[in-house]
């Protein structure tokens, strides 16, 4: 009885110490989320939150939560192994958002400037972070062709990875890639609303301690 007692308590202790790790990990996040986030709310201007393990963007001011976005996918190549806080850079995209042009010749109440609107927006871009961040989104697929590309794209993403990351290990450049699916909708207001200068919290997929231990 007792030897079986020792073999059942040595089966479940590595994944015992295994889970109480992890947790560990995670509570440290959790408070080091909360330093990042206080230096922030302390500032007027709007902050964001990519909570990347629970698959959320989250726009914010002094704390308050002004609106949040859903993620339905995560890819992940590289990447620091803690959360950080980051500056976005730039934002580009294949086909940037832009007025009607006003030809010449036309007289004065002939046309109407039109505002631009969150259905202007595109919904494939690029977001570009300092210290080497860079998020692709893509929008949800909503048929059989928007499946096919999103398909291909990601596939190109993956297998295009590693020249970036050789290219930005010869210029001694730290180099990490996300690729993002959303809603077409959250996409599209993500690129409205998150313009560059903005500081931003990263807050990385979650690591398995087993596969990294290996």
């Amino acid at each position: 009885m007792i030897t079986q007692l020792v073999l059942v308590l040595i089966f479940f202790l590595p994944v015992g110490i295994s889970a109480a790790a992890d947790h560990d990990e995670r509570l440290k996040e959790d408070n080091r989320l909360m330093e990042l986030e206080l230096g922030l709310a302390s500032q007027p201007q709007i902050y964001l939150i990519f909570n990347l393990p629970e698959k959320q963007v989250a726009f914010k001011s002094r704390g308050i939560v002004l609106t949040g976005l859903k993620i339905r996918k995560v890819e992940v190549w590289g990447g620091p192994d803690a959360i950080g806080e980051y500056r976005l850079l730039r934002k580009s995209a294949l086909k940037k958002p832009g007025r009607k042009e006003v030809r010449p010749g036309v007289k004065e109440g002939e046309f109407e400037l039109e505002a631009l609107e969150l259905k202007d927006m595109p919904s494939r871009y690029r977001l570009d972070f300092e210290k080497g961040i860079m998020i692709s989104v893509l929008p949800e697929p909503d048929g059989f062709i928007s499946e096919l590309y999103h398909t291909g794209f990601t596939i190109l993403w993956y297998l295009s990875r590693p020249f970036f990351t050789i290219w930005n290990y010869l210029l001694n450049k730290p180099y990490a890639a996300m690729l993002l699916t959303m809603p077409g909708e959250d996409a599209r207001a993500l690129y409205w609303s998150f313009y560059e200068g903005l500081e931003a919290i990263i807050r990385f997929p979650y690591r398995d301690p087993v596969s990294d231990a290996a």
